[in-house]
């Protein structure tokens, strides 16, 4: 007995003997790891938080349930089979902006500049100034994570001069809903509802309903692919057209920009005209 009592004894005294040197390190390093894990871990915070504010900016290129506030600039040029061509250059504006956790309104105007050629058809004719002024009114909301629809109200204005107008004062009620399947793919199908409310210069009416079915890829580095389907059901000429759409996207970190190419063409024989678009966009 005695002698277990005194290695139990001896063993006390080693403990002690630890060199206290040492034992302010251990403690030192127990403390310090403590902020750097901190700051680690609010580092990770703030990284994911700027990628999902980059992935929401790829997808509201696409999807109108995203009414993010943004100025853009966008170039579209159509050519049809007549050589007869169009130029439009449009800057855009948008204010967005949250009413409830999951509901957002936003106030819309697009400005376009357009050139026209009229081709074969009007002895190669040039006409170039303002072109119709669009502005709208929409809101989206949250159902879920995943999940989202969204309504908008846009007025056309006869703006322009008569030959680079429509001459129609056109409204559009747009219905569009968006489901992210995965965090890499996003389907936001919508339906843009389009009627003449007054004309001028003896501009014929317009009833038109067109679908739109686009699915974005979010690929890596910030690229995107989106290829798109679209369909239109003329009711003033009794006209069923169909074309598809491919848009590729980058959306760089410094500067804050978003870069789109699009090209469209047609699938049947009543729409001739082929459609290449370019757009920069900032979101603020």
């Amino acid at each position: 007995m005695r002698t277990a009592i005194s290695h139990g004894r001896h063993k006390s005294t080693a403990i002690q003997k630890v060199p206290k040197p040492m034992k302010w390190l251990v403690l030192w390093v127990l403390v310090s790891s403590v902020p750097i894990a901190g700051v680690r871990a609010a580092q990770s915070t703030v990284d994911d938080a700027e990628e999902q504010r980059l992935v929401e900016d790829i997808k509201a290129q696409e999807d109108p349930t995203i009414l993010k506030s943004r100025v853009w600039l966008e170039g579209e040029w159509n050519n049809d089979r007549h050589d007869a061509s169009s130029l439009e250059v449009t800057l855009g504006g948008r204010k967005g902006w949250r009413i409830s956790d999951r509901q957002d309104w936003a106030l819309q105007i697009e400005l376009p500049y357009r050139r026209t050629d009229a081709g074969d058809f009007g002895g190669n004719a040039v006409k170039h100034g303002l072109a119709d002024i669009k502005i709208a009114v929409g809101t989206a909301r949250h159902l879920s994570d995943t999940v989202r629809i969204g309504g908008a109200l846009e007025l056309r204005m006869p703006t322009g001069e008569a030959e680079l107008s429509g001459n129609i004062w056109r409204l559009q009620e747009l219905v569009a809903v968006a489901w992210d399947a995965t965090t890499w793919l996003t389907f936001s199908p919508k339906a843009e509802y389009n009627q003449s409310i007054a004309k001028q210069h003896g501009a014929a009416s317009q009833h038109f309903l067109e679908l739109f079915f686009p699915a974005t890829f979010i690929l890596p580095d910030h690229w995107s692919v989106t290829p798109r389907y679209e369909t239109k059901l003329d009711f003033e000429n009794d006209v069923v057209t169909h074309s598809g759409k491919l848009s590729i996207g980058k959306q760089l970190k410094h500067p804050e920009l978003g870069l789109g190419l699009s090209l469209k063409v047609p699938f049947d024989r009543q729409s001739t005209e082929h459609q290449l678009i370019f757009s920069v966009t900032n979101y603020f």
